[in-house]
């Protein structure tokens, strides 16, 4: 079943508190009321992991989030999704519509609902060395992250 160790208040987590789901999935942070709320650190059963800000048990705020495959995405979050100003790096080679991604690649801009929206600058890693593509408009399917 579930764990938890930390504070509580009226009979719900509060404060400082570590709950570990019978999934594995594990949060350490702050909570209010019995949800997650502040700062704090989920690692879900996958690998994958997020540290930052939370708000009303969902990721929000800023934070790091990785997947389990190693890309990573620093910066902004709303309700769960990737969604403002942020930088998504590649760990692996990819493709997405006849467009290689080298592990390292990586876009600096704007997201919205989990996708690139607005301007942003790709950066391709080449032989050692950076070159940048400023990109006024991204293709919603140039990220394909959940």
């Amino acid at each position: 079943g579930w764990k938890y160790q930390g504070g509580w208040v009226f009979g719900k987590y509060h404060g400082q508190g570590t709950m570990i789901s019978p999934y594995g999935d594990k949060y350490a942070g702050e909570w209010k009321k019995g949800i997650k709320n502040g700062r704090g650190t989920y690692i879900f059963s996958d690998g994958g992991s997020y540290v930052g800000e939370w708000s009303n048990d969902q990721m929000h705020g800023h934070g790091t989030r990785t997947w389990n495959q190693g890309d990573t995405y620093v910066g902004e979050l709303m309700n769960n999704k990737i969604h403002g100003q942020g930088t998504y790096t590649w760990a692996n080679d990819v493709e997405f519509e006849g467009r290689q991604i080298k592990s390292g690649d990586r876009y600096v801009g704007q997201f919205l609902d989990n996708r690139p929206k607005g301007e942003g600058i790709f950066y391709h890693v080449l032989q050692h060395s950076l070159i940048f593509q400023h990109v006024q408009s991204v293709s919603s399917q140039l990220l394909q992250f959940v």
